[in-house]
């Protein structure tokens, strides 16, 4: 316990300063003060911190259902440990950045620029093909995970140096004793039973001598001939004990089969007889740690999965997430099968728990944004290769830093047990993360249709989002035409902070299409104006419908504009009214131009307005004629509050 805490509690809660620390550098950004960036920092984080520990401290105090003293010690530290550190985290660690703020800037470097946009679209437009790898990957990997090889003899994961282990070797080489075991006889058993059943004992296979006292007055020494110490050490008033000598292997599977017969020639004789010893030791913690393995897997996935139907509110994600990084754990377990390498009987235990309640936060993480873009109506694949994107460098930092903290451990320690453990959890570390990026994308894409079914808030998204859409809109044109405005037709309207735009409506056809040409070119570059890409997408969106527009209605185009504003939307939080509005619309055009059944029904009502009035659109921000405006409810959205202006 104590060598393996300071690793673990590290590379478990490291991952939670560091959501603080980004979201604080991104806050100071948007507030005027530290102190104002910091306490939103702490209230963005403090949700996602809380839900993400709940899940580590649980796989944690799980360990201490294992009737083995060393689940509980380690499970009730680690999980104070974690508990520490989400205070730590929240209280001392935003204190410690406000205070040495100034040095951080000053000492600052550029920060290692991650992208894996190429990477996250091959996951996604490969999604099926990844899944089908990873069913078939996981059969070997389940049958390896089922069969690697445990060893149970403590001794053999110390160092050969140490003096304990040194002498036994001599011993054992000099002496041929190998397993020494103890008999407990009851002193009211009688002489002739007590030789009859070691003449038993001497005959089993293996065996290589008995010492009692009735074996040292065969050789003429009496009771009466040894001094009271070495007698207290063989007799007392309740038990004699008898010594032998097994030239089998402790935890061997001869020398258990081996104690089963001496256990059932002693048993005849009274059922009182004690075996015990190193042997016998071996034997009852192969039983003991198989009904620990049993129970600790069960009673983790049980709780954790508790946890993700309370933090996810589904009844589907949770049992998708938990098989996700079971697969990791089953894929972890099988490398060491594979590769011939025999583990300490409590590795499998404690690895199981330790990397489902550690790495399922990356899940976690991946699948909310996932969930959230869903409900706003972003389509499943362009939602998932957003979530890659976004989340992607979040998780591959976390899953590193939970393996530089415990593979150096795995490197250089000496007790192989505790050796074994943190390679083991480094290595789960990576695999976990792999799996979440790699293969947790295709399942949620190839599970959507369930996920949406079975997910508190997502069964009426559509319907939701729209009414909630249509009364956004209806506020950000009240704020920007004025309240008295009833005639403006468009849902997503542009902003001006150029002449370009209002040039191509009151120009001639050509000065018109060389306009657009220009925006076009200047949409095409690395960093085009937010401002302008926002007119583009809105024009494009449009199209023909909207009188003397010289774009063509281009859906691709406009969903391509709003995804590069999405990714530098916190450059749309400064000064400028203009960025404001299109921040203040961003999330519901993202949200409505995925519906792609409704562009019909834009269409029409546009064209209405054109037929009804002499003025074309652009001409009348300043109408207060209520008649002109759309309809006052969309049938094919299905809702009763429908497009009210």
């Amino acid at each position: 316990t104590k060598a393996l805490v300071a690793v673990l509690q590290l590379g478990v809660t490291t991952d939670f300063s560091i959501f603080l620390y980004h979201s604080y550098e991104s806050k100071k950004k948007i507030y005027k003060t530290k102190e104002e960036a910091m306490k939103e920092a702490i209230k963005e984080t403090f949700t996602s911190v809380i839900g993400s520990s709940l899940t580590t401290v649980a796989g944690f105090l799980v360990l201490c259902t294992m009737k083995l003293t060393l689940g509980r010690d380690l499970g009730i530290v680690m999980a104070k440990g974690v508990i520490l550190g989400v205070i730590s985290v929240l209280t001392l660690f935003p204190s410690l950045l406000l205070v040495f703020d100034s040095l951080i800037e000053k000492t600052k470097h550029k920060s290692l620029s991650l992208k894996f946009e190429g990477l996250n679209k091959f996951i996604v437009k490969h999604h099926i093909a990844l899944f089908i790898i990873f069913l078939v990957v996981s059969i070997p990997a389940y049958l390896g995970y089922k069969n690697v090889e445990v060893y149970y003899k403590m001794d053999s994961s110390l160092p050969a140096t140490l003096e304990s282990i040194s002498t036994n070797t001599e011993l054992k080489e000099k002496f041929n004793i190998v397993s020494p075991e103890i008999i407990l006889v009851d002193t009211s058993l009688k002489n002739d039973d007590v030789t009859k059943m070691l003449d038993e004992i001497k005959n089993v296979d293996g065996i290589d001598f008995v010492l009692s006292f009735n074996e040292l007055k065969k050789h003429g020494l009496t009771e009466n001939m040894l001094s009271d110490d070495l007698v207290k050490m063989f007799k007392n008033d309740k038990y004699e004990m008898v010594l032998i000598n097994s030239l089998y292997e402790v935890a061997s599977d001869e020398l258990n089969n081996q104690v089963d017969v001496i256990n059932g020639i002693v048993k005849k004789y009274d059922d009182n007889i004690i075996v015990a010893g190193e042997g016998p030791l071996m034997k009852d913690l192969i039983k003991i740690s198989d009904t620990d393995f049993n129970n600790v897997n069960s009673s983790s996935i049980i709780c954790i999965l508790l946890i993700l139907f309370i933090v996810l509110k589904s009844l589907s994600l949770p049992i998708l997430l938990i098989c996700a990084i079971e697969s990791a754990i089953f894929i972890n377990m099988s490398i060491s099968y594979f590769g011939g390498v025999v583990l300490p009987f409590v590795a499998p235990i404690v690895l199981g728990t330790i990397q489902l309640g550690a790495t399922i936060d990356y899940a976690i993480l991946l699948t909310s944004s996932y969930l959230k873009l869903r409900r706003e109506g972003v389509e499943k694949k362009e939602a998932a290769l957003e979530t890659l994107n976004y989340n992607g460098r979040s998780i591959l930092v976390s899953g590193l830093c939970f393996f530089a903290a415990t593979f150096g451990v795995g490197v250089y320690s000496q007790l192989e047990m505790v050796g074994s453990l943190c390679t083991l959890i480094s290595r789960g570390a990576i695999v976990s993360m792999i799996v979440v990026i790699t293969v947790l994308p295709s399942i949620l894409l190839i599970f959507d249709s369930l996920i949406m079914k079975t997910t508190k808030g997502c069964n009426n998204m559509k319907k939701n989002n729209m009414e909630r859409i249509f009364k956004r809109s209806q506020k950000n044109k009240e704020s920007y035409f004025g309240a008295e405005l009833y005639a403006w037709p468009l849902m997503f309207f542009p902003t001006f902070d150029v002449t370009t735009e209002i040039n191509i409506f009151c120009e001639s056809d050509d000065k018109r299409q060389n306009l657009a040409e220009e925006m076009l070119a200047e949409c095409n570059t690395e960093h085009a104006s937010l401002v302008r890409m926002w007119n583009l997408a809105v024009l494009s969106f449009y199209g023909d419908s909207w009188i003397n527009n010289p774009f063509k209605k281009d859906i691709k185009l406009a969903i391509a504009l709003l995804n590069k504003i999405h990714r530098r939307e916190k450059e749309l939080l400064g000064d400028s009214m203009h960025k404001l509005y299109v921040y203040k619309q961003l999330y519901d055009f993202r949200t409505y131009i995925y519906r792609n059944n409704i562009l019909k029904e834009i269409s029409w009502n546009l064209k209405f307005i054109n037929d009804k009035t002499d003025y074309p659109l652009h001409m009348i921000f300043n109408a207060k004629r209520p008649e002109y405006g759309l309809l006052s409810e969309f049938p094919a959205l299905d809702i009763e509050d429908g497009w009210h202006f």
